[in-house]
């Protein structure tokens, strides 16, 4: 009877950790009272990957977490930028900073670290739009080096203000309804929903006027003079 007894404690003190530990990657929140409605938000039409913010949800992930969504398809261009939605939260003024982590994919999970980009400061751009009462910012972050991204690649997000969190990430209908939530002190967990975000192409490079290159050229010329009469 004791061993039972016993054995039924332990259960229910595991299955109360196992709930408790549900809240310690995110809280998910409605847009209840906000703005934006489908359509409001879109990707730049010149994006080579969209998921646009047309759901009805968004998250508030906790100090740490890091939300990763995968590419279903091989993207046929070099990637030169990311844009993200995010709305602030009730509380003080914020001014978070961004981790973007790119990684590979492991039987479903996020494997090795392809790139990662931490402690950003990505101007912050009004919308004009509202979810749950906040104000929905955009984030536009260009990568240092085009990226070439295969399919199943995972993108990892992240935002700090101090040891806590300040911006929701806005959900999206447009993917295969998963991501993977990862928490320092519990590990990877997948949820049934996409984030939010577009990929852009690498800028074109501006070709030069023809008086630059004339410049150039005449340059090059002197300085080539200049060397001969010192030979």
């Amino acid at each position: 009877m004791r061993k039972i007894t016993l054995t039924l404690l332990m259960g229910f003190v595991l299955s109360a950790m196992t709930f408790g530990q549900q809240g310690q990657y995110f809280t998910i929140t409605e847009d209840q009272d906000g703005s934006r409605a489908a359509g409001d938000l879109v990707c730049p039409a010149e994006s080579v990957f969209s998921q646009t913010p047309n759901g009805t949800g968004g998250f508030l992930p906790n100090y740490g977490v890091v939300i990763y969504d995968n590419i279903p398809t091989t993207l046929g261009v070099p990637v030169g930028s990311i844009t993200i939605w995010a709305t602030e939260q009730e509380g003080p003024v914020c001014t978070p900073t961004f981790d973007i982590i790119i990684r590979e994919d492991n039987a479903g999970n996020p494997g090795a670290v392809i790139a990662s980009y931490t402690n950003l400061t990505i101007p912050e751009v009004n919308t004009g739009e509202t979810f749950g009462g906040g104000i929905i910012y955009s984030y536009t972050f260009n990568f240092p080096a085009p990226l070439a991204l295969q399919s199943g690649d995972w993108i990892g997000f992240a935002n700090y203000q101090g040891t806590s969190t300040c911006r929701g990430y806005l959900m999206s209908t447009d993917g295969d309804n998963q991501c993977i939530a990862f928490n320092p002190e519990i590990g990877f967990r997948a949820e049934p929903f996409d984030v939010s975000f577009c990929l852009g192409p690498v800028p074109p490079v501006t070709p030069l006027s023809g008086w630059a290159i004339g410049l150039g050229v005449f340059l090059i010329v002197a300085v080539t003079l200049i060397r001969l009469k010192r030979i």
